[in-house]
This record gives structure tokens, C-alpha cells and sequence, in this order.
């Protein structure tokens, strides 16, 4: 046997297409069974997969194969009786010259020998092409879905940094502002080694506090941010009470600020400052 004009340039592409399957329950094109025949002479690998499903098949039609009902075959064969007996009367009618109606005769010697598991064959094809549909357009849907999350995983994680960055350009543009100058927030006998960087900016009314050192704060208790104004204590906000020593930057509605401390309150905050609790305190301008 001789391929002409067929180039298979992946041969286990090519088993994937489902061509082999269709091969076996007769469903391609005269072209298409040549081209399969000829070669599964060629590749080993083609052979096996076609002989490996002539066998499923076969052994898939055992499954599906039911025996006929016995009163169908008393009404098949009292069918041909009958066609029998209308032919023999239109080969009499012919006989006389009279112009008659061909009824044709029924193939009986082709039925007989048809394969059995053949009257389940469109079921078959219908669930081995529909399986191998589902199965391919599954795998495709989940490799797609994978690599959709995985794109989205990139997408917030280069969001995320973007958003660092930017926060990082607008903290150094802040610190490094004519208008803005640092305030030391040393410890107090509370905590000693405690220290604070906070940059005001009176022109703007904004604080930034940047390498804060203080102690993790215990779960119900949370470290919150003052300004003194007119020598009274004036609430900023809080710190972060899973990381208090990230950096935070706070709006102050007044510009005459003496001073800036840190107290540790209950967690959420607190509207006076326990001055029991000041672990850091610096004065604006020393």
C-alpha cells in the first residue's frame, strides 16, 4: 500500500483527533478511511491505538447488544411473506401486458447476515463521540480556567507592588518636601528604647511617622496617635495593631502643633489618652 500526499506531523495529535474512533464505527470519508488504513501500516503507534479500539468498540457493543423481542421476528418474516406474494402477482400481471405498481422485494439474505451488535451502532457512536467531546472540551475548560487564575494571580500580585511602589514614591516625595521636617518621638520609663520618626508638614497638615520601634502590642490593646494642640490632646488615629511599626501617615486639622505622642490603649481606640500608657513623646520644633 502506498500513501500519497499524506504529511502527519504529530502523530499523537493526529490518534487525539479522534479520527481512529471515527475509523472503527465507520464514520469517515472514504479519504479519511484510505488515509487511516494506509497509515497504521506506517506507525506502530497508530496500529495499536486502531486495533485497541476496534476492541473497545467490540467490547463496548457486547454491553449494548440485546436480542430482538421473539414476536418481531413472526411480523419481519410475515413481511417478506407478504412482499413475496405481491411480487409473484406483479410477475403474473406482467405476464398479461397490464402496467403495474413495482413493490420491492425485501434483501433478506443481507439482514441475516448483518452483525448483531450492529442495530446499536448509531448509540455507540453517538456516546463514544459525545464522551470524547466532553472529555477533550473538560480538559480544555480546565487548562483554560488554570491559566486564567494563573494570570490573575500575576495581576493582583504586580498590583499590589505597583501600589507599594507608588505608596513608597509618595512617603520619599512627602519626607523629602522643603516644607516638611522631622520630629523625634523618644521613649518614655514605659519603654525606653522606644523611638518614633514622624514628618510634619504644617503647609499641609500632615504627619508621616516612619521607622517606628515600639513593642507588639498585646491582642486587646492597640497603640494610638496624638498630636497636642493648644496643649490639649487631640485624637489622629491608630496604628496598625497586627504591625505597629508600619509606617503611617495621618491628617491633623490644625497647624499648631507642640507635640506628637503614642499611648497604648484598648483595641479600637480611645477619645482621651491614658498618660499611664505614653510610650513616646516628641515636641514640634526640638
Amino acid at each position: 500500500m502506498v500513501c500519497r500526499n499524506i504529511i502527519i506531523l504529530d502523530i499523537k495529535e493526529y490518534i487525539s483527533s479522534g479520527i481512529i474512533e471515527s475509523y472503527v464505527l465507520g464514520v469517515v470519508s472514504d479519504q479519511e478511511r484510505r488515509e487511516v488504513e494506509c497509515m497504521s501500516h506506517i506507525y506502530p503507534e497508530l496500529q495499536q491505538h486502531l486495533l485497541e479500539a476496534q476492541a473497545s468498540i467490540e467490547k463496548l457493543s457486547e454491553g449494548w447488544k440485546k436480542e430482538p423481542p421473539a414476536e418481531l421476528k413472526n411480523k419481519v418474516m410475515a413481511v417478506i411473506a407478504e412482499a413475496h406474494k405481491q411480487d409473484n402477482e406483479t410477475k403474473q400481471i406482467e405476464d398479461q401486458g397490464a402496467k403495474v405498481i413495482q413493490i420491492p422485494q425485501v434483501n433478506t439474505a443481507k439482514q441475516s447476515n448483518f452483525p448483531k451488535w450492529v442495530a446499536a451502532a448509531s448509540v455507540i457512536a453517538l456516546i463514544v463521540v459525545a464522551s470524547m467531546f466532553f472529555m477533550k472540551n473538560n480538559a480544555t475548560q480546565s487548562e483554560l480556567k488554570a491559566k486564567n487564575d494563573e494570570v490573575k494571580a500575576k495581576e493582583t500580585l504586580v498590583a499590589e507592588l505597583e501600589k507599594q511602589v507608588n505608596e513608597y514614591n509618595a512617603d520619599q516625595a512627602f519626607i523629602t518636601n522643603d516644607k516638611t521636617f522631622a520630629v523625634a518621638l523618644g521613649g518614655t520609663p514605659n519603654s525606653p528604647d522606644s523611638r518614633v520618626k514622624a514628618y510634619w508638614n504644617k503647609e499641609q497638615n500632615q504627619v508621616l511617622l516612619a521607622g517606628v520601634s515600639l513593642p507588639q502590642n498585646e491582642a486587646d490593646k492597640q497603640y494610638q496617635l496624638w498630636a497636642i494642640v493648644d496643649g490639649a490632646p487631640v485624637d489622629l488615629g491608630m496604628l496598625d495593631a497586627e504591625n505597629p511599626t508600619k509606617s503611617i501617615s495621618k491628617k491633623v486639622k490644625s497647624s499648631e502643633v507642640q507635640a506628637f505622642a503614642i499611648t497604648l490603649e484598648k483595641k479600637g481606640g480611645s477619645p482621651t489618652p491614658n498618660l499611664d500608657q505614653l510610650f513616646v513623646i516628641g515636641n514640634v520644633g526640638s
